[in-house]
Order: C-alpha cells, then sequence, then structure tokens
C-alpha cells in the first residue's frame, strides 16, 4: 500500500491570485511512476479539494479556466491504464470524530481486484436528523480543545510589557479588526455570549467546565480573508502547521 500527500501550494486556493509553479504542481506525477515501478495493490492520495481542478498553465503561472481539470483527468486515466480502478470524495474531517472542519480531497485506487471502501460519517451538524435521532453524534467543537487554565498575555500590552513577557505587541491593524468583529459577532450581538473570568479558568471545580461553556471566538492565524472568526460551539477550521499556524 502507497500513500501520498503532494504537496498542495500551488493547487490551492489559498495562494489566492498569484502565479503557481508548474514544477510544484508536477510532483503529483510521482505517484504514477511509484505505480510503475513497484505496482503497490492499493494507493492512496490525499490533497486540497482544488486538486481535481488541475490542468495547463499559461505563460504568467495561471490556470488556463477551460482547460480546468484536464492534467487530473490525465493523472487519473494514467492510472487507470495500469490496472487500478480509481475513486475520489470529499471529506470533511469533522464528520469522523476530529474537530476541525478541514475538508480534503481523498483519492483511491486499487488494483487487486477488491472494492473500494469509503468511511461511514460518525458525527454531523448539531441540526443533522441523523444526529437528532442518535444514530450519529454532534460534531466535536473547538471549546473542548482549549485549555482554560493556561496563562495568556493581554492583547492591550505595550510594546514594553510585550518584550518583557516575550510576545509581539501591538497586533496588527487587520488583526485587532479581526478580533473586534469576533467579539462583536460571538459575544457582544449573540444570543449566548461567551464570558469566561480569570477566577474560572483557574478553578478545576467550577460549574462552567470546558465542555460546558458557552460559544465562543476561534480566530486562526493562518489562511486568507479579514472574516477569519469562528464560533467555538463548532469545530475548528483548517489548522495548518505553518510556523504562525
Amino acid at each position: 500500500i502507497a500513500w501520498f500527500s503532494p504537496d498542495c501550494r500551488s493547487h490551492s486556493r489559498a495562494r489566492g491570485g498569484a502565479p503557481k509553479s508548474k514544477s510544484v504542481r508536477d510532483l503529483a506525477w510521482i505517484v504514477v511512476h511509484w505505480a510503475k515501478l513497484v505496482s503497490p495493490r492499493a494507493i492512496g492520495v490525499e490533497n486540497v479539494i482544488e486538486f481535481r481542478d488541475w490542468c495547463p498553465l499559461d505563460e504568467k503561472g495561471r490556470a488556463i479556466k477551460e482547460k480546468k481539470g484536464e492534467t487530473f483527468n490525465q493523472w487519473v486515466a494514467e492510472l487507470q491504464s495500469l490496472g487500478y480502478c480509481v475513486e475520489w470524495r470529499i471529506l470533511n474531517a469533522a464528520d469522523y470524530g476530529a474537530p476541525t472542519t478541514r475538508k480534503r480531497l481523498f483519492i483511491q485506487a486499487r488494483r487487486d481486484g477488491l472494492p473500494i471502501l469509503w468511511p461511514a460519517e460518525s458525527h454531523g451538524k448539531h441540526d443533522d436528523p441523523l444526529v437528532k435521532a442518535g444514530a450519529i453524534q454532534p460534531w466535536r467543537t473547538a471549546a473542548e480543545c482549549i485549555d482554560y487554565g493556561r496563562q495568556t498575555n493581554s492583547i492591550f500590552l505595550t510594546k514594553e510589557e510585550a518584550k518583557e513577557y516575550g510576545c509581539k505587541r501591538p497586533l496588527s491593524e487587520k488583526t485587532m479588526k479581526r478580533v473586534a468583529r469576533g467579539l462583536y459577532r460571538q459575544v457582544i450581538n449573540s444570543t449566548k455570549p461567551y464570558i469566561v473570568g480569570f477566577a474560572e479558568a483557574q478553578n478545576d471545580d467550577n460549574p462552567f467546565a470546558a465542555n460546558d461553556r458557552k460559544p465562543g471566538i476561534v480566530i486562526p492565524l493562518t489562511h486568507q480573508g479579514d472574516l477569519r472568526f469562528h464560533s467555538t460551539d463548532a469545530p475548528m477550521p483548517t489548522v495548518t502547521g505553518a510556523n504562525r499556524g
């Protein structure tokens, strides 16, 4: 069994309108290379959803929209020509018990004659009929992942105070705007505002245990866009391995 997670940077929409790299995109051809070289009976591939749109680039490194998915189809055809049955699906990690709404494209290829199997969803949104019926569990939330007893530093520290604590202040204007929007949406203008006092956070016996806390705000530091605030009553958004993630 061979597993591949080719470099996603020049496929991902997180790259925005920046030119894409043909050499980086072509790294996925290593899957076909190994299929020819050692013929594993099963192959698994994980990548961003946009991997399905893999196509030629123009002279400026932009995807040629008219040829959307052309290279991906060629890639699949190469595996099929080697005797592989190929299937793919977009799976949301939250549907399988992970507290993150990370959606990714998963591809399976088999040449041993056995059927390709996909996992059954074990979790769903709180208003999902299967959740209400008790057939599957509700999505896990960001709130259960937060260590409320961990000391942190105020966002209002001066530059000198921040240096003493080993952190960076003031925060950038864009970050402060995101915090403000998140506070307005998830606290000030929320029917279930989220407020935790320091004493509560330090008290192991407090009645507001982590799993019972009201929704708050999660603001991931990576990925594009200014409206990056999410409720702690939902799974985490995608968490990357970036240094600032």
